[in-house]
């Protein structure tokens, strides 16, 4: 399989990329400097600065989005939050549109935040998104992404994932010193509701396919 990554350079992307060379896959990332990501990614992976070289793709990932945990939330960063998701999806999916043979499955990144805060609430695939900044942000990526099932034809994925740690980050580089204080308090979401546990300072939250990254389910987008 040929599978595409968008953000494939950040803390998940690596990873990903690491499952799938292990699974004997090529793999392609997108990234704004193909010289830096070459020094940080798993050799093996290919890293392009443009779409317009990259065909015969199987799958798409498309993780990339400004980092949510490097600084206050202002109004320039929240508009950046958007224009790195939406628009860049938007973009993704325009270059789909042009191949002649289409990726088969777009898998793209999404949150729990998708239904905004509900306490002790039980959530469901069928529960309706929030009304905060966060919830709105997910919801309109995920609509965003929706639009490969009819302009693409492809299968869609919404990846709800919680926050991630490993053994030196957890929910984003600059809040590991305080997780690894404190211990990360991680909201884990399941087909019949949502429950937590504290995890340990450094531990590994894992993926039945991978270790480091844990997504809690997909929902398929209609």
């Amino acid at each position: 399989m040929h599978a595409l990554i968008t953000g494939g350079s950040g803390f998940l992307g690596r990873a990903l990329c690491r499952a799938l060379l292990d699974d004997g896959h090529h793999i392609t990332v997108l990234t704004r400097s193909a010289t830096r990501a070459a020094k940080i990614l798993p050799q093996g992976v290919t890293a392009v600065e443009s779409l317009e070289s990259v065909t015969d793709v199987d799958a798409v990932f498309n993780l990339a989005g400004e980092n949510l945990a490097a600084g206050r939330w202002t109004d320039t960063r929240k508009r950046a939050f958007r224009e790195s998701r939406i628009v860049n999806t938007n973009t993704l999916l325009q270059w789909m549109q042009r191949l002649e043979r289409r990726p088969d499955v777009l898998v793209s990144a999404s949150a729990i935040g998708y239904y905004g805060p509900r306490g002790d609430e039980a959530v469901h695939e069928d529960t309706p998104p929030g009304d905060d900044f966060a919830a709105v942000l997910c919801r309109d990526w995920e609509a965003a992404a929706a639009e490969a099932r009819v302009t693409g034809r492809a299968r869609v994925y919404a990846a709800h994932r919680h926050r991630t740690g490993g053994r030196r980050r957890c929910a984003g580089e600059n809040a590991a010193p305080a997780c690894a204080r404190t211990g990360l308090h991680v909201p884990l979401r399941h087909a019949g509701g949502r429950t937590a546990r504290p995890a340990r300072p450094h531990q590994r939250l894992t993926l039945p396919l991978q270790p480091r990254f844990r997504i809690s389910c997909a929902r398929t987008l209609r």
